[in-house]
């Protein structure tokens, strides 16, 4: 008798999610295009750990 493949258990997440440190890239531009390439990744940088607090902000307010 085959029985059907049980379902995977459902996870149920507590507490705040977790976050890296924010890390902004070294830059070191020689001439001027290498300056804007340095700004758009400072940028990202910028919007990722922007992007990790908003995360942690929403759960906090979910959460109380």
């Amino acid at each position: 008798m085959n029985a059907p493949p049980s379902q995977a258990p459902q996870l149920t997440v507590t507490g705040c999610p977790a976050v890296v440190p924010c890390q902004l890239p070294a830059t070191s531009p020689l001439v001027n295009g290498n300056q804007l390439t340095d700004q758009d990744r400072v940028e990202a940088a910028w919007a990722e750990c922007a992007a990790q607090v908003d995360m942690v902000y929403k759960h906090q307010q979910a959460h109380p």
